[in-house]
């Protein structure tokens, strides 16, 4: 399933804007939860996906074996479900989710498909942080991304504040962005 993920975001992201492939999967693919949108009559071809990472961004596993994809586990619901929840318990103001690799192959946008996704992501956030009923409720958490600065209208329109400082993230100008999202 992930591997449909890796698929639009090497289309999307190195085909067309000319990333460098090397850079696209990282060590936090095995801490992150996948989405990937695609048609009910094609489900073996992705039109879009979104990874969240819970953030601050937990220290890296031990990797062992293989790199993704080939030798990637996908965590189960439940230890990802965990893994959100302690991250965004633990403290930190700040923690949340990081939002990344959002991408919409060409063929699929202008549809709109780009905001589903996002409030699917949101939804999912919401779900897993409200959790047990036995742990205390959270008045809220933050999301954040970093997202090219072309961006900036679609962010803005889903309720994102940027920062406005640009930065270079591998030759393309970048800004940092945050929601506050009620949990009640």
């Amino acid at each position: 399933m992930v591997e449909k993920a890796l698929a639009v975001r090497l289309e999307v992201f190195c085909d067309e804007q000319g990333y460098d492939p090397n850079t696209d999967v990282d060590d936090r693919e095995r801490i992150s939860a996948h989405f990937i949108l695609h048609k009910k009559s094609t489900p073996e071809h992705a039109e879009g996906t979104i990874r969240i990472t819970p953030y601050p961004i937990p220290p890296s596993p031990e990797e062992k074996g293989d790199k993704f994809p080939a030798g990637f586990k996908s965590p189960k619901d439940d230890q990802l479900s965990e893994s959100f929840r302690k991250t965004a318990r633990g403290g930190d103001p700040k923690a949340g989710a990081k939002i990344s690799r959002v991408a919409i192959a060409k063929e699929a946008r202008g549809l709109g498909l780009g905001s589903t996704m996002m409030q699917a992501v949101e939804d999912w956030l919401l779900q897993v942080l409200q959790g047990d009923s036995n742990e205390p409720a959270l008045p809220s958490v933050e999301l954040v991304l970093s997202a090219q600065v072309i961006a900036k209208g679609f962010y803005d329109k889903l309720g994102f504040k940027s920062d406005n400082v640009v930065y270079d993230e591998e030759g393309e100008p970048h800004q940092w962005y945050t929601k506050q999202v009620s949990l009640r």
